[in-house]
């Protein structure tokens, strides 16, 4: 983000202050995260993406880690948070939806998301791999940090070629409709 200072960029996650326009609503809060993540890379050793570096290396991360609230910084020290990006080279946020149910109260929502991320192998080739979580964001003050996320890997090889029973509309249909007559009528 345009917000934030390139000086902070050196500093300890503790040094740096953001300014308070990063954090008005909860989306804004998980959209400019990412946007910062989206410079990071964290490659190890023996795992490579090819030619060279991606992004900033490791700089975007103390000032990322500063959009956790503080007590997911009381259970996730910035050493754990580092650690939990080893070997991902790039994060783009593709999906960003509010949980319908899940965002009654106002100091505490959850928002649904979906990345994409660039990961290096043992070949030193690139790799594209995608997870999605569920992040809480919880009301600071007047700011809104993130309280609680945790990512799970997506696994596009389970239902491609596996039948219908991968297809939560033909087991609906299957299983509720046809065979246990429970489904009247099934919404798109």
């Amino acid at each position: 983000s345009s917000d934030v200072c390139s000086s902070d960029l050196d500093k300890k996650p503790a040094e740096i202050v953001l300014p308070s326009s990063l954090f008005k609503t909860p989306e804004d809060t998980i959209i400019n995260y990412f946007s910062i993540l989206r410079q990071a890379a964290s490659p190890i050793q023996g795992r490579g993406a090819g030619c060279g570096t991606l992004g900033s290396a490791q700089i975007p991360y103390p000032v990322a880690y500063n959009f956790l609230s503080s007590q997911y910084k009381d259970k996730l020290n910035y050493i754990e948070y580092l650690k939990s990006f080893d070997n991902i080279l790039h994060i783009n946020l593709i999906k960003l939806n509010k949980v319908p149910g899940l965002n009654n109260s106002l100091n505490t929502m959850k928002d649904f998301v979906e990345i994409e991320t660039i990961k290096g192998t043992e070949e030193n080739i690139s790799n594209f791999a995608y997870y999605y979580a569920f992040i809480e964001i919880s009301k600071e003050g007047n700011l809104y940090k993130i309280s609680d996320v945790q990512f799970i890997g997506e696994d596009f090889l389970c239902a491609p070629y596996h039948a219908w029973r991968h297809n939560a509309e033909f087991v609906v249909d299957i299983e509720y409709g046809e065979w246990c007559k429970l489904v009247k009528e099934r919404f798109p």
